[in-house]
């Protein structure tokens, strides 16, 4: 990617910080959001850039399931009316309960539909946007806001009940929540990540990273490892909030670092993508890609799927950091893919989902949703 291509993008990003921050975005379907998917028992549930909610068979793409649907619906849930809107902007991937799908919307809710049928059950509304996803851990889940609050819901197919909400930061919190077995550890935009009992969300501790953090955060053994617009990694220990390495790059690191095999995979808004030892933060390899690297990778085998704001779909090996361009799509990539076996899908932010084989570099989507009329 040139560099005014990749100054723009920052600056576009920069811009929509700004409006999200002070609220000067316009609701409603027109604010669209990206296009998010997660794969859950061979089952691709997404939110497209238009507010839709589909499920689709990871293998196939074949629908099961559509929301808004077009009739009224009844059953054990409540009856859904004929022309519910389509979900505000969504920009965290979906998260899964036994039974549910739930998403954060820009408008401060958490939707919850049945997984088996698309239905809506219910809905919570926040006191902020949910600007990224949430964190399940049983009936629990956890998520920030751009109000600056850590929420603890306790979930049911029957609704959500609020167990506790804290004002842990000054500023809006865009990144997913991480869990230890006592703590809710997020960061924020105010450049702050606390450290919440999960219990009560009493503060534990925080740490100034020097600059904001707009994305998730990772753990990786007793550590947690932290992104953000300073241009590096930072880990943390869990218990006090130290900083036990630093990780200089040249540019943001938004997307979530990734830990397999004791490697720790990030990837930064240059394009480029690194492979770092956990304990120490020292560089095993980097490769530069084409277009910024929004978001974190996927693992599929011996490979990492990535894609970049220039719509370039990547395998990466893990052991060398060999780059192959397996897809170019029109839209951007701006989410994390989705791996089922060798097919990855991949969301764009104009509103497709793509299905590829990992094992065939430069070939034609297996299948793509909508599906291309001829």
């Amino acid at each position: 990617m040139k560099v005014k291509q990749r100054l723009g993008f920052v600056l576009i990003l920069v811009v929509s910080l700004g409006l999200l921050v002070s609220g000067c975005v316009s609701r409603g379907v027109s604010n669209p959001g990206w296009t998010v998917l997660a794969i859950n028992q061979d089952i691709a549930y997404a939110v497209l850039n238009t507010g839709k909610v589909v499920a689709l068979d990871a293998a196939s793409g074949s629908e099961k399931w559509v929301y808004p649907i077009a009739q009224a619906s009844g059953g054990l849930f409540r009856r859904q009316p004929a022309g519910d809107p389509p979900l505000n902007a969504v920009y965290g991937v979906p998260v899964f309960t036994d039974e549910l799908v739930l998403a954060g919307t820009y408008d401060n809710k958490v939707v919850a539909f049945v997984q088996a049928t698309g239905l809506k059950a219910w809905e919570y509304v926040a006191q902020g946007s949910v600007m990224g996803g949430m964190v399940v851990d049983g009936e629990q889940v956890y998520l920030g806001g751009s109000d600056g609050r850590v929420y603890a819901l306790k979930t049911s197919a029957a609704g959500a009940e609020l167990l506790w909400s804290t004002q842990a930061a000054k500023h809006a919190i865009w990144g997913v929540p991480v869990l230890t077995d006592d703590l809710v550890i997020v960061g924020s935009l105010d450049h702050y990540v606390y450290a919440l009992k999960r219990a009560d969300g009493e503060l534990v501790w925080d740490h100034d990273m020097g600059a904001a953090v707009a994305g998730d955060i990772t753990l990786a053994d007793d550590l947690v490892l932290v992104g953000g617009v300073a241009n590096k990694l930072t880990a943390l220990e869990i218990a006090s909030g130290d900083v036990v390495w630093e990780s200089q790059f040249k540019q943001w690191v938004w997307g979530e670092a990734f830990l397999d095999g004791g490697v720790v995979y990030v990837s930064s808004l240059d394009g480029q993508l690194h492979a770092l030892d956990p304990r120490t933060g020292e560089t095993k390899w980097d490769t530069v890609l084409q277009g910024a690297a929004r978001s974190g990778p996927a693992l599929a085998g011996d490979y990492l799927v990535i894609g970049t704001a220039e719509g370039n779909i990547y395998r990466v090996e893990k052991a060398t950091g060999k780059a192959e361009l397996l897809y170019k799509s029109a839209g951007r990539i701006l989410s994390r893919p989705a791996v089922s076996g060798n097919r990855v899908l991949v969301g764009t932010d104009s509103g497709q989902i793509l299905a590829l084989d990992t094992t065939v570099v430069g070939g034609a989507p297996v299948w793509q949703y909508p599906a291309v009329t001829k």
